[in-house]
């Protein structure tokens, strides 16, 4: 949990929100596929917090958001398919999440899961 300025390469908490904040790491991932290299040079992730829409990077993003009430997170690509999102509850430790887009089926978004 922090009150301290924003750091450099998190994304800042734009709506007004006095209360204490937390950061939230997806790290967004894109298959095993011969043409998850193609598709991820061609189409870039969007991340939401509480409907806000950013465009951002393949790999690991960290956004700020209040520690203090529920928020929403959401992913989905450019093209407006593969979407998937959480309602993430109040809590004041960071966060660590993995968004995967596997070659076939289903994307999956919730915690991150160590190695396998």
């Amino acid at each position: 949990m922090t009150t301290a300025p924003t750091p450099d390469g998190v994304i800042p908490y734009v709506d007004h929100h006095t209360g204490p904040k937390r950061y939230v790491s997806v790290t967004l991932d894109g298959g095993g596929s011969p043409l998850a290299g193609l598709s991820k040079s061609m189409i870039k992730p969007n991340l939401f917090v509480d409907g806000r829409q950013y465009i951002v990077y393949w790999g690991r993003v960290t956004v700020e958001v209040p520690a203090d009430r529920p928020v929403h997170l959401g992913v989905g690509m450019q093209d407006g398919a593969r979407g998937a999102s959480m309602l993430l509850p109040a809590g004041a430790e960071p966060v660590e999440l993995t968004y995967y887009v596997p070659a076939a089926g289903e994307v999956t978004f919730g915690p991150a899961r160590p190695p396998q």
